[in-house]
């Protein structure tokens, strides 16, 4: 089979870790004759030099950022190998509206734009489920990465029953011991934060930040006065809102009385990560809505407790993983946090043994790959 792969996120965030672990299980795949990639040279080809030893990967350059009219425009009257190709993967619902590749596989991750409006404007959510239920209408086949998000996506776009396949995100084997050693310098840099909450995700409303500000401010109060208690320095380490604390976060934390408390640490490595997650107290996902989890899978996969929001993915992926608390109950979220404080971190357990049954890339990568075998043969 010979598969040509949107690889423009390459290197931006979860779907750019998506295309990269399927792509390298694919690339030694001995099913696949070919992996044809579609994005910037300067990004794939480093890349491919490390991960292609079979010779079978070939680059496309299309330097046209995702969700824009220049994106469409690059694709219309020219699908970059896609002629040589069996079927197109778009690890997106950026999908070409004219010209698109067929047969078409898409992958959909969630459905934030329209399960949580609020943080999106109004021709954000156009565009959006203009693209998607382009997307759903010109695949072939549709993956989506949980269930909850393939009920979302059939109760939003008709048209997507009898075509979806869940298969779930992998686990990358960095977040799951046994653990090589600490880069040197870590635990100078970093120790002194402890003991710490974590947060990772960006400051984005469906992402719920202030709920974590919250948690850290109520722990601090369940601490009598002049007691000998760890919550009563605890910190809050927040990874990917930037290079500072966003200023709405800032003042909400100083209306908690925690404004001291915050520290903004910039984009980190998968082994300067690891590290936050073996020496948290906890880490605190409150989100509103995803379409899966790796932070709180990794963050349990490295021993550390996970507080998790209740909803409908929570509920789907992290039984036996996380503690699944109310969205409206701070003072639950602050209990947890104290009693996880106490304990001074995480440490491995059986759960990992548990993410690795259910959420492995090697099972990810040859489920995907299934569904782009059925597209093809079907054309």
């Amino acid at each position: 089979m010979r598969i040509l792969v949107d690889a423009r996120l390459l290197r931006r965030g979860g779907i750019g870790r998506y295309v990269r672990e399927l792509s390298e299980r694919w690339l030694t795949s001995p099913g696949v004759d070919a992996v044809r990639f579609v994005g910037r040279p300067e990004e794939l080809e480093p890349w491919l030099a490390h991960t292609d030893t079979r010779g079978v990967a070939s680059v496309h350059p299309l330097d046209a950022g995702p969700y824009s009219l220049r994106a469409q425009l690059s694709w219309f009257g020219r699908s970059p190998g896609a002629g040589r190709c069996d079927v197109t993967f778009f690890p997106h619902y950026d999908v070409p509206l004219a010209g698109c590749p067929k047969p078409a596989v898409v992958t959909v991750h969630d459905l934030i734009h329209f399960q949580a409006p609020r943080g999106f404007p109004a021709w954000k959510r156009w565009a959006g489920a203009t693209l998607l239920r382009g997307a759903v209408a010109r695949a072939s086949r549709v993956v989506a990465i949980s269930r909850a998000t393939a009920e979302a996506l059939e109760a939003f776009v008709p048209g997507a029953a009898g075509k979806v396949t869940v298969v779930h995100n992998g686990v990358s084997e960095a977040f799951l011991p046994p653990f090589p050693p600490d880069p040197v310098g870590l635990e100078s840099r970093w120790g002194g934060l402890r003991p710490f909450a974590l947060t990772v995700a960006p400051d984005k409303r469906h992402k719920n930040l202030a709920l974590a500000l919250e948690a850290v401010a109520e722990a601090a109060r369940r601490i009598p006065p002049g007691a000998d208690g760890t919550a009563a320095a605890l910190r809050m380490v927040m990874i990917g809102v930037g290079p500072t604390v966003p200023e709405g976060l800032a003042r909400r934390a100083v209306a908690l009385g925690v404004g001291d408390r915050l520290v903004a640490l910039p984009t980190v490595s998968d082994e300067e990560l690891r590290w936050l997650y073996r020496n948290c107290a906890a880490l605190l996902w409150p989100s509103l809505a995803e379409g899966f989890g790796l932070p709180p899978l990794e963050a349990a996969g490295c021993g550390a407790p996970v507080l998790a929001g209740d909803t409908a993915v929570s509920r789907e992926l992290l039984p036996g993983v996380a503690l699944v608390l109310p969205l409206d109950d701070p003072g639950a979220w602050g209990d947890a946090l104290r009693q996880a404080a106490d304990r001074r971190g995480g440490s491995a357990t059986a759960v990992d043994a548990e993410i690795r049954r259910r959420f492995s890339w090697d099972q990810a990568a040859r489920a995907t790959l299934g569904v782009l075998a059925g597209a093809a043969e079907r054309g």
